[in-house]
């Protein structure tokens, strides 16, 4: 057991100052590794690092099923891990090592699940001297308008007062 003797009075509150991000921006896997999935597969896991434009610095997490039990989630992973080894330039990989400090662009979205987190969606080939193209935040629509009923002539069936 660790001992910390640490009292949240006088202690900071945490603030969230991330907005999901999307849009594509350039980036660099800075950390990855592989892992056994719950399901018994081989999952691989990257640290994004976005490396220019007013997210510069900003890190985004991703998860890619390699091996699976299931067969459509396997070649969802394959298909996407396909997709961010091309961008990278690279044919073929022993190790995640191997995709790490490459520059790419990653394009962000929120997660079907948490729609509160970044993920990656997507993966294109670098381009110096590229721009992020961040997209707002989706507002909420309006509320749908109401056509306006018919007139109604008065007479049989229509309202005392209308008459």
């Amino acid at each position: 057991m660790a001992q910390l003797g640490f009292q949240t009075e006088g202690a900071p509150q945490r603030q969230n100052n991330y907005e999901v991000l999307r849009g594509t921006f350039p980036a660099q896997i800075t950390e990855s590794d592989t892992i056994t999935t719950k399901s018994g597969g081989l999952g691989a896991k990257f640290t994004f690092e976005i490396i220019d434009g007013p997210h510069k610095g900003r890190k985004v997490w991703g998860f890619i099923n390699v091996t699976n039990p299931s067969p459509t989630a396997q070649e969802i992973g394959q298909a996407e891990l396909r997709e961010l080894c091309e961008a990278v330039g690279m044919a073929a990989i022993t190790d995640t090592t191997e995709l790490e400090f490459k520059p790419l662009m990653l394009r962000c979205g929120p997660d079907k699940s948490d729609p509160e987190r970044t993920v990656p969606k997507g993966y294109k080939p670098y381009a110096p001297g590229a721009v992020a193209t961040a997209q707002p935040a989706r507002a909420a629509a309006p509320p749908a308008q109401r056509a306006a009923p018919p007139p109604q002539q008065a007479g049989a069936g229509s309202r005392p007062w209308a008459r």
